[in-house]
C-alpha cells in the first residue's frame, strides 16, 4: 500500500494477543477439548462481527490474530462516537460444544410427556427455549468470557494501545425459564418441556484471574497533541447532529434551577406543537407523552430529552438534543447561571456530538 493510500484509507490494526490464567473450574482443559470446539474470540468494530483463528485449550493461549479496520471510509462523525461510545467487547468462546445431533429416544404413543399436548397449536410452532439466539434448535446457547476495553484515547492523538482487560462472565440468560412464575413459553400455554441439552457451566473466569491482552494500532493518529491542548470547538458532522450537555450545580441553586426548568419545557412544547396552550395543559401534555421511534431518531426534531439526579447537596442534569439547536443557542451557559450566585457551584460539560439520541427517556416535565 503506498503512502498516500495509507494516509487516505488510515488502517486501524486490532491485535488480539493472548489470554491467560484461563479457568480449569468446573470443567477441566481435559474435558473442555473433548467435548468443545477449539477457543476463539469475536468481537464487532462497526459491522460485521469478526472471528479470531483457534487455538487449543489450555491455561495461556495465544492467538496473534490480527484485523484490519480501514478508517479512512467511515465518516468521522461516526468514528468520534463509536470511541466515545461504550467500550470495545470482546468475547472469549471457550465453551462452545461440539456439535452432535440430539436423537429422541423411541417411545410408544402415550409415553411421551408432549402426547397429551397433541391438539396444541403451540406444539407445532414453539421452540424448546425461552431464549433462541441460536441457527438451530438442536444446539443451545453456550457461555463465554467477556473483555471490556476502552478505545478512547485514540482520539486524544495517541497511536498505539496496549491493553489488558480481565475476563468476566456474559450475562446468561434463562434458556428453559426456570425463573419464570407461569408455564407460558412463547405465548402458548404448556407447549414444552425445555431444551433437552443444556450449556455447560459458566467458567471461572473472575476467580482464576483470567486477563485478554490486545493490542490497537492506527497509522496516522485521528487528531495531533497540539488540537488537544487548543480544545476547538467541535464541528458538528451531518451523520452525527445530537450532543449533550451535562449540569452539576448545587440543590440549593434554586434559580437556576427553575430557569433550565422553564427553558427545557418551552423548548419541548413548541417541538411537539403545545406552545399555544395554557401553562397547566402544556405540563400535563408534557408529562404524559410518548416520543415514538421516528421521533426519538428524528434529526430536525428540536427535543431535549435526559435525565437528573440529586442526592440533597448536588444536582445533576443531563440533556441532548440537536447540537446546533439548544445546546450552543438556547440552553444557558455557565457564564448566565452563576450571574448574580457567586456562592453557588456550577460545571457544565458538552460532550461530543452522537449520531442518534441515546437518553430516551423524555425529559419533558421536571419538577
Amino acid at each position: 500500500m503506498s503512502e498516500a493510500l495509507r494516509r487516505e484509507l488510515n488502517p486501524l490494526i486490532i491485535k488480539v494477543s493472548s489470554a491467560s490464567s484461563m479457568p480449569s473450574t468446573p470443567q477441566s482443559f481435559r474435558e473442555l477439548s473433548r467435548r468443545c470446539m477449539p477457543v476463539y474470540t469475536a468481537y464487532t468494530f462497526k459491522e460485521p462481527m469478526y472471528e479470531s483463528c483457534r487455538k487449543p485449550h489450555g491455561r495461556n493461549i495465544y492467538w496473534e490474530d490480527v484485523n484490519v479496520e480501514l478508517l479512512g471510509i467511515i465518516p468521522k462523525g461516526e468514528l468520534v462516537e463509536y470511541f466515545h461510545g461504550p467500550p470495545l467487547e470482546v468475547e472469549v468462546h471457550d465453551r462452545d460444544r461440539r456439535p452432535e445431533e440430539i436423537k429422541q429416544k423411541p417411545t410408544l404413543f402415550g409415553e411421551d410427556i408432549e402426547d397429551d399436548k397433541i391438539s396444541n397449536v403451540g406444539m407445532v410452532t414453539a421452540k424448546r427455549t425461552l431464549h433462541n439466539p441460536f441457527h438451530t434448535h438442536i444446539k443451545p446457547w453456550d457461555p463465554y468470557g467477556l473483555a471490556k476495553f476502552d478505545l478512547s484515547d485514540l482520539l486524544l492523538g495517541e497511536r498505539v494501545l496496549n491493553l489488558t482487560s480481565p475476563i468476566h462472565s456474559c450475562q446468561l440468560p434463562d434458556v428453559i425459564g426456570r425463573n419464570r412464575t407461569d408455564t407460558r413459553l412463547i405465548g402458548y400455554s404448556n407447549s414444552a418441556d425445555g431444551p433437552k441439552d443444556e450449556p455447560l457451566p459458566m467458567g471461572h473466569y473472575l476467580e482464576s484471574h483470567s486477563q485478554l491482552k490486545i493490542r490497537v494500532e492506527v497509522s496516522y493518529p485521528l487528531t495531533s497533541s497540539q488540537e488537544v491542548k487548543l480544545k476547538e470547538e467541535m464541528e458538528t458532522p451531518p451523520e452525527c447532529p445530537f450532543a449533550r450537555m451535562v449540569y452539576i450545580f448545587e440543590c440549593k441553586n434554586t434559580e437556576f434551577l427553575h430557569m433550565l426548568v422553564k427553558l427545557v419545557t418551552l423548548i419541548n412544547a413548541t417541538a411537539l406543537n403545545l406552545d399555544q396552550m395554557p401553562p397547566h395543559i402544556i405540563e400535563a401534555a408534557l408529562s404524559t407523552y410518548k416520543l415514538s421511534e421516528a421521533q426519538q431518531e428524528s434529526p430536525i426534531l428540536e427535543l431535549v430529552t435526559g435525565f437528573q439526579v440529586m442526592d440533597g447537596e448536588k444536582h445533576i442534569f443531563v440533556l441532548e438534543g440537536l447540537r446546533e439547536k439548544f445546546v450552543f443557542q438556547t440552553l444557558p451557559s455557565k457564564s448566565a447561571a452563576v450571574s448574580g450566585t457567586p456562592n453557588s457551584l456550577l460545571r457544565e460539560t458538552i460532550i461530543s456530538a452522537v449520531g442518534k439520541r441515546s437518553l430516551r427517556v423524555a425529559f419533558l416535565k421536571m419538577s
